[in-house]
């Protein structure tokens, strides 16, 4: 329940709250909220990414971000469960 409401209220604050595109790092940061970087207007910002000395558009990136975010969020849940919960 508690994962629904956090989804959803990230959802209707995307709908209502807008950045000023002078915030670059911040606009570009909200733009790579899942919700939000499917959007029309996310889908044909020009913006890109230096990594490495290299330019990517988000679209690019985004997938490998968020899978080893995955990981690294699965990895500290297992290491917390195995914290708290075996060793009671």
């Amino acid at each position: 329940m508690g994962t629904m409401a956090v989804m959803t209220g990230i959802l209707l604050l995307s709908l209502t709250l807008d950045i000023p595109e002078q915030f670059r790092i911040a606009v570009q940061l909200w733009n790579s909220i899942p919700s939000n970087i499917l959007a029309v207007w996310n889908l044909l910002d020009c913006r890109l990414v230096s990594l490495f000395g290299r330019y990517f558009t988000q679209m690019q990136v985004l997938p490998i971000v968020y899978v080893i975010l995955a990981f690294l969020l699965a990895a500290g849940g297992w290491r917390g469960y195995k914290r708290y919960q075996i060793t009671k």
